[in-house]
């Protein structure tokens, strides 16, 4: 079953609306429970994209222009919110109390005009043109800019997306038709054709060469991120395959954290069960046994850079059964080869030596 946007319970029959729209308001802020008032905008948010297309193909053939993209815009919440009204009304008229059920059947079967009773009753069909006024294009060109290109629309932009748009509306393939046909003795509206604004200056905007640029930008911004992920893992990019795939299908929405988790996952394999459960939470290697690089690091002397994910003294400090504790690794430092020829080794000798003479009392 379709979600409705009016998929709320009761709402209390008094309940009215006064002044201008205003897609955020409430019609009963003062009720509780079951009977809260959701906002339009909130309640259109919690539709799937699919639900929302299907709303707005229901408010067009009311002749309600709104985008059939399933983009929330604030035509799309005023107009679903002026039927509401209307069939709100509509429920106190007829002293029924307006809950979903009777949205809905007021939507099939008034919206559209008054039923008649007989099946072969035919209606005279009428074709319908939006064209924009400049303030309206102005703002649809720069949403539909910022949307595409992630940023305002600039002033020569406003001006030449808005020509091609009003000369786009004003041809008439632009307008839609809407006919009716009885369908169980209710007179249904059927809208075909139109302009999809959206759609029009969507496909202007991709061929432009910024577009491109944008895209390819956003591939090698998505590749860095993987190939971080897999550094910080102790592995490179490269072992799984066709990398340029998953850059696909990232940009295409699917989610990056799938393909980071995808690495992680790789890198695990082998390690403490302890270990594999930070991963499985969303922890890098780097981050697990960073306390012990660095560590390292100080106690042999050398750059943390320089150790690398797969050095075995570094995996050494995490076995399956225990972690040992930055004391205990000190002291496991302290017997690799490398440590005897550290600054610290060397005051260390220097200062045992120091002790041993002046134990026989060479020194005072």
């Amino acid at each position: 079953m379709t979600t409705a946007p009016w998929g709320i319970k009761t709402i209390p029959q008094s309940t009215t609306t006064s002044g201008g729209f205003n897609p955020n308001s409430t019609f009963a802020e003062s009720t509780t429970g079951d009977n809260a008032y959701v906002p339009m905008r909130v309640r259109l948010e919690k539709l799937s994209k699919d639900e929302r297309i299907a709303q707005a193909k229901r408010l067009n053939s009311i002749g309600k222009k709104v985008p059939l993209s399933g983009r929330i815009t604030e035509d799309f919440i005023r107009a679903a919110q002026e039927v509401e009204d209307t069939a709100r009304n509509a429920a106190a008229e007829s002293g029924v109390a307006f809950t979903p059920e009777y949205y809905l059947n007021w939507f099939k079967n008034e919206a559209a005009g008054e039923a008649e009773s007989s099946n072969t009753q035919s209606y005279d069909p009428y074709a319908q043109m939006t064209i924009f006024d400049p303030t309206k294009a102005k703002s649809f060109v720069n949403e539909v800019v910022k949307s595409v290109l992630k940023r305002d629309a600039t002033p020569e932009e406003i001006v030449e997306y808005t020509t091609k748009l009003k000369k786009a509306q004003e041809k008439a393939k632009s307008a839609s038709v809407t006919k009716y046909k009885m369908i169980n003795g209710i007179r249904t509206a059927v809208t075909t054709g139109g302009l999809d604004e959206e759609q029009f200056l969507t496909d202007i905007i991709v061929k432009k060469p910024e577009y491109k640029q944008l895209k390819e930008n956003k591939v090698l911004e998505t590749k860095a991120i993987l190939e971080k992920t897999a550094k910080a893992n102790g592995l490179s990019l490269n072992i799984f395959g066709d990398v340029d795939n998953w850059v696909q299908r990232i940009n295409q929405g699917e989610s990056l954290d799938t393909f980071k988790q995808l690495i992680r996952n790789v890198a695990k394999r082998g390690l403490p069960e302890n270990v594999g459960k930070l991963i499985d939470e969303g922890v890098d290697l780097e981050t697990v046994y960073a306390p012990y690089r660095n560590t390292m690091a100080t106690v042999l002397e050398v750059n943390p850079n320089t150790i690398s994910l797969d050095d075995p003294t570094l995996r050494g400090a995490i076995g399956p059964d225990k972690e040992m504790s930055i004391y205990e690794f000190q002291r496991a430092l302290r017997k690799d080869p490398r440590w005897q020829y550290t600054n610290n080794a060397r005051e260390e000798v220097s200062d045992v030596a120091l002790k041993v003479l002046k134990d026989f009392g060479f020194q005072g």
